[in-house]
Formats: structure tokens, C-alpha cells, sequence
């Protein structure tokens, strides 16, 4: 696996923890979620990094194994450019309900999985297996 794959596969991870992490001091309930609009925003930003790195990964490695890319690529497009048609209850259902799955570890002899010697040593990432994100 190359270095790029491995930064793009960090970038998708990161930003599952950075949205992860935004509901360690506050419930994460949906009214927290409705009513702030910075934390909607930055869950939002993160999901437009998930979406971005998901397709840079697909330009690097089509056969790359990932479960619902198009979805996940589709998702990225409408929050940048359908801003206005996004929902609450739609960003909420993925965080909720999808984004727990793509951040499980996975091994299922693809090829693709990832061991910590993997990963570029000038980076301090710690990544969990890549296949099916």
C-alpha cells in the first residue's frame, strides 16, 4: 500500500475521531446536534473530508474495497454543493447510524488491511483497517 493511500486512509479516520470526539462533553443526543449550529458545521466539514478522501483513495486504487464509496462521495457533493438541501435528520442518521460501521476495524483478507509497520513513520497516525470504510 502506498504512502498516499495511507495518508488518505489517516484523513478518513481522523476525521471519524474529530467527530467522534465533539460528543465527549455533551450528551450526543439530536436536539445537542440541531441546535448548534458550529458543531453541524464541523460534523459536516468532517464528512466533506470523509468524501474527499474516499474518492482521492478510488483515483489512486479503483479496486480499492470500499463499501458505499459512491454514497459516501455522493454525500460530499451535496454538502458542498446542495448546502441548501441538506436536513438535520439526514447528517444525524449518518453520524448515528453509518458512521459507526466505517470506523469498525475490518479484516477480511482483501489485501488491504492495515498493520501500525504500515504506516509512515513521519506521521504520528494510528489507523484501524481500511477495508470496506
Amino acid at each position: 500500500m502506498t504512502e498516499k493511500l495511507l495518508k488518505f486512509i489517516y484523513d478518513v479516520k481522523l476525521a471519524i475521531d474529530d467527530i467522534e470526539s465533539y460528543f465527549k462533553n455533551e450528551p450526543r443526543t439530536y436536539e445537542n446536534h440541531q441546535k448548534n449550529s458550529l458543531l453541524k458545521r464541523a460534523i459536516e466539514r468532517n464528512l466533506e473530508i470523509i468524501g474527499e478522501a474516499i474518492n482521492r483513495i478510488l483515483k489512486e486504487d479503483s479496486a480499492f474495497p470500499i463499501k458505499n464509496a459512491k454514497k459516501i462521495i455522493g454525500l460530499r457533493n451535496q454538502i458542498i454543493h446542495g448546502y441548501d438541501s441538506i436536513s438535520d435528520e439526514n447528517i444525524w442518521g449518518i453520524i448515528t447510524v453509518y458512521l459507526p460501521f466505517v470506523a469498525r476495524p475490518r479484516s477480511y483478507g482483501t489485501g488491504y488491511e492495515m498493520k501500525q509497520n504500515q504506516i509512515p513513520a513521519a506521521s504520528a497516525m494510528r489507523c484501524h483497517n481500511s477495508s470496506e470504510l
